[in-house]
């Protein structure tokens, strides 16, 4: 008869340590689950602080004149020009931007950055 409480508490020890096992188990999901969702927050936080967003890059262009002697058509471009660059349809499409719009046009593509990067 001992030999049978003896395999009885042993399965319920067994049980007990499995029941044990499980909460620990649950209670690592839910730190998990509860990072995750700070995480979250802090991301939409971050997403609604951002404004004006533009897909694209911005580059810059030089011109080149008419005359073969220039130093344009040695490396050294006439004047500046900024333009978006950005793909539609599978196409690249150059946008010219206007110095008065420039820096509008950089926080709109450093925002679109920011928001690619959460």
């Amino acid at each position: 008869m001992h030999f049978f409480l003896d395999k009885i508490m042993s399965f319920y020890y067994y049980d007990c340590l499995k029941v044990i096992n499980s909460i620990k188990e649950n209670e690592k999901v839910k730190g998990e689950i509860e990072r995750l969702q700070k995480l979250k927050q802090h991301s939409f936080q971050r997403i609604q602080k951002l404004d004006n967003m533009l897909r694209g890059s911005l580059t810059t262009l030089g011109t080149m004149c008419s005359r073969k002697d220039c130093e344009c058509h040695r490396g050294n471009k006439h004047g500046t020009a900024y333009y978006l660059s950005k793909t539609e349809g599978g196409k690249t499409k150059m946008l010219y931007i206007p110095k008065e719009k420039l820096e509008a046009v950089k926080k709109g593509v450093d925002s679109y950055n920011e928001y690619k990067d959460i």
